[in-house]
């Protein structure tokens, strides 16, 4: 599949299915990603955060998803939605991603995740709070 493809059954699969198999299928084990809390640049540490975030916002969804490649690379944007557990809110904010992808596997990733729009929606008005907030610590 093209990177935009995969970037595609990325959300798909890890975040709507729940299919934590495609992580271990689909990010190299020295995955250098950008971006992210933490940056889990592991598929143990990507799962990790998935599950940490599915802790925070148990019906968690990506929606309009739209993606592209161009060579090596995928691009992709969607919106995240759910009820924030502590605060009983629903979020929506926008996502996006750059992905190096070889032999269908990604091996660098840069995440742009509008967290301080999440945070505002949850009624926490500082970066400070996102790793409380998101139940990563």
């Amino acid at each position: 599949m093209n990177p935009g493809e995969l970037l595609d059954n990325w959300y798909e699969q890890v975040w709507n299915q729940r299919n934590s198999d495609f992580i271990f299928k689909h990010m190299a084990d020295d995955c250098k990603v950008d971006g992210l809390p933490r940056e889990p640049k592991s598929p143990e540490k990507f799962l990790q955060f998935r599950d940490g975030i599915i802790r925070a916002i148990p019906d968690v969804r990506i929606e309009d998803i739209h993606s592209a490649s161009d060579g090596d690379f995928g691009f992709a944007m969607a919106t995240i939605v759910g009820t924030h557990k502590a605060s009983g809110k629903k979020v929506s904010f926008r996502v996006a991603a750059h992905a190096k992808v070889e032999n269908d596997i990604i091996v660098e990733a840069t995440n742009v995740v509008d967290f301080q729009g999440f945070l505002n929606q949850i009624g926490e008005q500082n970066q400070d709070q996102l790793n409380k907030a998101l139940g990563l610590g």
